[in-house]
């Protein structure tokens, strides 16, 4: 199977365009996936620093990875980041924290890692905060020089750029 798509007719990409103008969110999975392997995505990724500046991963396992990854979410059609943030706050950190504090946004090409999906172009708004309760996720938090070996790469390279630019930036978490 070749990895070139496959040019849609003009009759075809009429249908799409109608098809896609009734789409509400959340997507079926292979919906979502076809879409942002079409498409630039933007992303929230939220690093969430512990009181011993541990950093939480959780392990995720689907269609795209297998390994830890960040809490983080897809923005989604007609959703602002705000409402996108609350969400990703209740569905995946599920515990008191401090506000997140914005940290500009980072370009990550497709395939740029060996581990990333050679499809998917995003761009994640990068975030931080502290956890402020006792955790009640199914993640785990772990030391910034000993990540499980299974950390997806493009992650690591998001938690770097956090760290360097909490160091650059006299905001406080």
């Amino acid at each position: 199977m070749s990895d070139r798509p496959i040019p849609l007719s003009d009759e075809e990409q009429t249908q799409l365009a109608l098809l896609l103008s009734r789409m509400e969110s959340p997507l079926r999975p292979d919906v979502f996936y076809a879409l942002v392997h079409s498409t630039v995505s933007v992303a929230l990724e939220l690093v969430v620093f512990d009181a011993e500046g541990k950093i939480l991963l959780e392990y995720r396992k689907d269609t795209e990875y297998d390994g830890f990854a960040l809490p983080g979410t897809v923005l989604r059609n007609n959703e602002d980041v705000s409402s996108a943030m609350k969400r990703l706050l209740e569905t995946e950190v599920k515990s008191k924290t401090s506000n997140p504090v914005s940290l500009g946004w980072l370009e990550i090409q497709k395939g740029a890692q060996a581990d990333q999906d050679r499809y998917r172009h995003y761009i994640p708004l990068l975030y931080a905060c502290k956890m402020e309760a006792r955790y009640e996720g199914s993640g785990e938090f772990f030391a910034y020089d000993s990540f499980p070996e299974n950390t997806l790469s493009h992650e690591k390279m998001i938690i770097e750029e956090v760290v360097r630019r909490l160091k650059e930036s006299s905001e406080p978490l």
